[in-house]
């Protein structure tokens, strides 16, 4: 997934910020773990979360690069 960020301002740390909310104010949501690392010269974010759907767990595994104005999921 590929979100285009022009006119926003925004850097890893916003947009790392900005996804936690997101999935925190979703029913039965939580962060599992959530780490910064580098590799090949460029930052990352990693994030793990859960949500409730329907009484259904469900776990994500996220990866986030800001390159730009691009966001790269």
């Amino acid at each position: 997934l590929i979100q285009d960020l022009t006119g926003q301002n925004m850097n890893l740390d916003a947009f790392t910020e900005l996804s936690k909310t997101q999935m925190l104010s979703m029913p039965g949501g939580v962060v599992i773990e959530s780490k910064r690392d580098k590799k090949n010269g460029h930052d990352f974010h990693m994030l793990v979360s859960q949500i409730d759907v329907q009484g259904q767990k469900l776990k994500f595994k996220q990866y986030y690069w800001v390159m730009g104005t691009k966001a790269f999921v």
